[in-house]
């Protein structure tokens, strides 16, 4: 028996409910991987700035002095970890995407559903929804490990500062 169309859009609220929250931390992760992205481009413009001589030569590590040796170290290191980081994002990112793909593909599939009577078609939409709830619970944990990994990352990175 087919829903009234009130009552179709009522049960399609849930899952836009979703694609809505996947688009807010969608944009959040996105803003945090260009800010990676920003940092990388930054570290290696001061690592080529170190690198170049005063004639525009290309300098060994040999003949920069132990300041910037020490600098060129954490210079590396700092790409190295934010380079790991911006992978993450990435993967969150792209994880989001398909929640959204998904849970649009899922609100449709409630319409067509709906309009054609069908419970397998009923079935097959809740089963996308769900699968979109577990790609988006994916790309919150991924995005928490990432802030876990992070915070202890600033840690270490304020104790080699100050000894």
């Amino acid at each position: 028996m087919a829903l009234a169309p009130l009552d179709s859009i009522t049960v399609m609220l849930a899952p836009v409910a979703l694609v809505t929250t996947s688009a807010v931390l969608l944009a959040g992760t996105l803003g945090a991987y260009g800010a990676f992205a920003s940092r990388i481009f930054d570290l290696r413009r001061e690592r080529d700035r170190i690198m170049t001589g005063p004639d525009g030569e290309i300098l060994g590590a040999d003949s920069v002095t132990p300041a910037d040796r020490q600098r060129l170290v954490q210079i590396d290191s700092q790409v190295e970890t934010s380079l790991s980081r911006s992978r993450l994002m990435k993967n969150a990112a792209v994880i989001l995407y398909c929640a959204i793909l998904v849970l649009v593909v899922a609100v449709i599939l409630i319409g067509i559903a709906d309009s054609a009577a069908s419970l397998t078609l009923a079935y097959v939409a809740l089963a996308l929804v769900l699968c979109g709830a577990v790609a988006l619970l994916a790309a919150v944990l991924l995005s928490v490990g990432f802030l876990f990994g992070s915070a202890g990352t600033a840690k270490g990175e304020a104790g080699r500062e100050r000894g």
